[in-house]
This record gives C-alpha cells, structure tokens and sequence, in this order.
C-alpha cells in the first residue's frame, strides 16, 4: 500500500511537472507574443506619423509664398510635436543646396567641374586625408572601375553619379565618408548653386573661394536680415565688382530640393526616415524616400 502510494506520488509530481513546465512555456510566447505585437504596434504607429510629417512638410513648401528661402521661413525651424504622452515627432527640412554637389568633380561644364573640384579639395586639406587618393578612388566608381568595390561586402560600384552620400562608404577605403562630410556634400542635382541664406562658413569658403574672407560677415549680415536677391549679397560691402561676377551664376536665394529628416519617439522607441522632396514644379512632391537613421546621408 505504501508503495502503490509513492508511486501515485511520484506520478502526481511527474504531472505536475509537465503541467507547469506546459504553462511557463506558454507565458513564454504569450511574452514573445506580446512583444512582437508591441513591435508591430510602434512599426506601424510610426509609419503613420512619418507618412503624415511627409505630408505636412509638403504643404508648408507648397504654402511658402516668398521669392527667397531663408531660416526665417515657417519650414525652416520646426519645433518636436507631442502627440501624446508616449509619443512625439521631430521634423527638420534642409535645403540641399545649402551644400555642394560632390557629383560635379565630373561634368561636361568644365568651370563648374573646376570650382566643385576646389571645394571638395579645400574640405578634404581641412579633414587631413590624402586628397589625390580620396578623388582617384571617387573618379573610378563613377566611371565604373569596379577594383575600387568593397568586395568584403560584394558591392562594385555602378557607372554614374552617387545615389547617395551613404553610397560613397562602400567605396574602397571611404568606409566613413558619409559621417564625416554629410554636412557640406550633397549628390542631389544643385544646379551648380548654392543658397548664399543657408550655406555654412565652410561651404562658402571653399565654393565661393573668391569671397572666403567675408564668409563670416555674410553670415552675420543674413542673421539680421536675410537676401532676398542675389545682388543683396553686395550689401555686405567686402566684395568687389569682380569677385561678384565670378560668383554670380554660383549663388541663388532660392531652394527647389529639401531633405526632410523625421524622428518618431514611441515608448522611447525612436523610428527614423528621410524624405526628399522637390519643388521645382507647381506643387511639391516627393522624389526619394529612405528608412533609418543617416542611410541616406
């Protein structure tokens, strides 16, 4: 009897071992359940609010009635939107032709490939690389010379401009490109110009080499009030007539591209994208769209 009792002891135990261990593993993908429909929830939700904030940068370019593009414009200093408690929405749109195309080391107008050329160069001395090997390497991907593809990662590069600053990483030994110049290069069709209400010091010392030396009071002169012209820029009074006709097919005060950088914060959970946008017809639309942070740059 004792025995008989142990045994039905024993086969209690044994089931409601398998009983428990039965029910943890369910509380486990009911977890894993859980999680997944949180992720999918934020995926979702996010989706919504970038598509949304696409939509609203459209209308705010759409609704931009000024001759000139400047950091007094409505667009120009968004601040974060809190949605609800859990959630808010950052938007920054920047005109890309505050920045200079690095696509025009290479172009059939040779002034335009020359000035590119001295701008890129005078940003890649201040960078301390080597600057002959850095153009040797972004001239061969652009011809289609696939020894300079990161095999590693067996990518080879396609004949033609960069599609992205992001795209020049994998070119050989650029790997950190895109980190290190996103702020002064852009691969998206500038026209040549830039937008002399938005250019950094930098930018306007190393494109506008002729006029270096009055990067900054420019800069301090569109703070106070911004050009609205081009010929305003003779308003800063360090430049003479000479050095103004050399820059003036390479200046505008105006922008018809704009990059469009979202970040949603769900649950501190933040979700990134890049839209572009272009306005050089009668109503914005979007060209290009990138997921996540920096992949476009």
């Amino acid at each position: 009897m004792i025995k008989k009792r142990g045994a039905v002891l024993i086969m209690v135990l044994l089931i409601m071992s398998v009983v428990v261990g039965g029910v943890l593993s369910i509380e486990q993908w009911a977890s894993k359940d859980y999680d997944y429909s949180q992720q999918l929830y934020v995926s979702n939700q996010s989706a919504f609010y970038i598509h949304s904030a696409i939509k609203v940068a459209v209308k705010l370019l759409d609704n931009d009635n000024n001759k000139y593009d400047s950091i007094n414009d409505d667009w120009a200093d968004l601040p974060p939107f809190r949605v609800n408690e859990s959630t808010i929405v950052s938007m920054k749109i920047i005109p890309l032709n505050a920045k200079i195309d690095i696509n025009n080391i290479k172009n059939k107008n040779s002034k335009l490939v020359t000035r590119t050329q001295i701008a890129v160069s005078t940003i890649f001395k201040d960078a301390n690389v080597d600057v002959p090997e850095y153009f040797k390497r972004l001239l061969l991907w652009m011809k289609g010379d696939k020894s300079y593809g990161d095999y590693e990662f067996g990518y080879q590069p396609v004949k033609g401009d960069f599609f992205s600053l992001k795209e020049i990483d994998f070119v050989y030994g650029l790997s950190t490109f895109s980190d290190r110049f996103h702020n002064f290069f852009t691969v998206e069709d500038t026209s040549g110009k830039i937008n002399i209400n938005f250019a950094s010091k930098k930018v306007i010392e190393a494109y506008l080499p002729e006029i270096a030396d009055c990067a900054e009071d420019i800069i301090k002169y569109r703070e106070k009030k911004p050009f609205e012209n081009i010929t305003q820029i003779r308003k800063v009074g360090c430049i003479s007539d000479k050095d103004y006709l050399k820059i003036q097919p390479f200046i505008t005060v105006t922008s018809n591209l704009f990059a469009v950088r979202i970040n949603v914060v769900i649950n501190n959970i933040n979700s990134y994208a890049t839209a572009l946008i272009s306005r050089a017809s009668k109503k914005s639309g979007l060209v290009k769209y990138f997921e996540g942070k920096g992949f476009y740059e």
